[in-house]
């Protein structure tokens, strides 16, 4: 199913005290017309994401065997911004570098690098929040990347989102360590040293701090709203193995 979001923002004060005016007067002789030039009303702006590109199904990797995929790709229309202009060549990269190899390897038959390119979009009172996600079959990461769009095709602030949701900054800062919390336990460093040694103890320690520190946990995280209609985050998790670091969305219930 096509899906499609859009916002409309019109700003027309002018109109508006205009008809509250003769509301009020009501019968009676009209008034004389007033020649003097009036400001023309402020414009009507009108921003919509609807989905461009769907393509899903089952894949026999020949690597990696019975795979599910999904490709789904939006396109937006606004205003002429710089912050469209991003986004939309944002969404062309997604559309050549990740979702046409893969569609051409699985047409070939070959090894698939990317089995899901998505995204999700959302109005929040006069903008529109977009999350988009990509991921790899060869090792299981995910990406993730995220706009806060107005009606007029600026570029909105978290703290305009926080306040679309009623939330302040610290009720999502507290909400986001709380969860982080749930997830990442904080390391026994005893237990740690005696069985793999102070160092591997150190490493512990210290990504753990990375994950809870000030720079990992604060206003500027990739902020949005889910499909549900929920303020969600993007949260980095620091770890000692592998890349050294993972990518959890929050879902924060805002």
């Amino acid at each position: 199913m096509r899906k499609t979001t859009t916002i409309i923002c019109a700003l027309s004060a002018a109109i508006l005290a205009l008809c509250m005016t003769a509301c009020i007067r009501g019968g009676g002789q009209p008034d004389p017309v007033d020649p003097t030039p009036q400001p023309d009303p402020s414009p009507t702006y009108s921003l919509t994401v609807s989905q461009d590109y769907y393509y899903a199904g089952i894949y026999k990797d020949p690597f990696n065997g019975e795979t599910t995929f999904t490709y789904v790709l939006p396109s937006l229309q606004g205003a002429d911004t710089d912050y469209v202009a991003q986004i939309n060549a944002f969404i062309a990269d997604l559309r050549t570098n990740y979702v046409e190899p893969s569609v051409e390897a699985i047409q070939k038959g070959d090894a698939l690098g990317y089995n899901s390119v998505t995204y999700e979009a959302q109005p929040v009172e006069d903008m529109i929040s977009l999350m988009f996600s990509w991921s790899s079959l060869y090792d299981g990461d995910v990406q993730f990347k995220t706009f806060l769009i107005k009606a007029d095709g600026t570029m909105a602030e978290n703290k305009e989102l926080f306040a679309a949701k009623g939330v302040t900054e610290q009720q999502v800062l507290a909400k986001v360590t709380e969860q982080l919390g749930t997830l990442v336990p904080k390391p026994d460093y005893a237990a740690i040293e005696a069985a793999a040694g102070k160092s591997m103890a150190d490493m512990a320690q210290a990504a753990y701090d990375k994950t809870f520190a000030a720079d990992n946990i604060n206003g500027h995280m990739p902020y949005y709203v889910n499909d549900e209609g929920h303020l969600a985050v993007v949260a980095t998790v620091y770890t000692v193995a592998g890349a050294g670091h993972k990518s959890y969305v929050l879902d924060l219930g805002y």
